[in-house]
């Protein structure tokens, strides 16, 4: 792997691993004790962050591959955000909230993200745009297709008691998640080697 890949791969990969293992540990160990369960689901949430942040500052890397300067600077946005979240994370009031709202609070930097994906539009040539629109597409159609079900506890707020076991949210959640991950390694497998070409800035413009 060239050495201009090897950091964004691991930080993506390492945040997958750490949020899968947290997320294991916490949904074993919590019933030990509520004590326990405050811990670890505050790692989980964290781990969750690091997660989303994973994601973002790989995705900015491969984008903006020719815009050293727009690398830096949403690397650094995200970063600073996502520090703001993981701390969040952490406190009593952040563990009081219900489920829907703490996934709200997790996606404040939202606007940011919109504003990335409008530098994408603006700053990219059309081929580099259409490359990344058709990689992303599947992965974001279900990440927002998740995260709604997550946010309205669906289906089994329709058909309460039928999904207590299988079928419900949080099932649904830990699934599309692994899909997401695996779907996005195999386009960053994809980036990696198209942006290995020895003259892809210049050839795009």
């Amino acid at each position: 792997l060239p050495d201009e890949f090897r950091l964004p791969v691991a930080m993506f990969i390492a945040s997958k691993a750490l949020v899968f293992t947290v997320s294991a540990a916490a949904h074993t160990f919590n019933p030990v004790s509520q004590d326990w369960h405050r811990f670890l689901f505050a790692c989980d949430w964290s781990a969750i962050v690091v997660a989303i942040w994973g994601s973002v500052v790989t995705l900015s890397h491969f984008a903006f591959f020719c815009h050293l300067g727009k690398q830096q600077l949403y690397f650094s946005t995200f970063t600073f955000f996502s520090a703001v979240l993981f701390a969040t994370a952490n406190t009593p009031w952040f563990s009081r909230l219900s489920g829907p709202r703490r996934l709200a609070a997790i996606l404040l930097p939202a606007p940011v993200l919109l504003a990335f994906l409008v530098d994408l539009r603006l700053t990219l040539p059309a081929a580099e745009l259409a490359v990344f629109l058709s990689d992303m597409a599947c992965p974001a159609s279900l990440a927002v297709g998740g995260l709604t079900l997550f946010a309205l506890r669906a289906p089994e707020r329709w058909a309460p008691g039928r999904f207590d076991l299988i079928g419900n949210h949080h099932t649904f959640h830990h699934i599309w998640t692994v899909v997401y991950a695996v779907m996005v390694l195999r386009n960053v497998v994809g980036w990696v080697e198209w942006r290995a070409g020895p003259d892809v800035c210049i050839s795009l413009q």
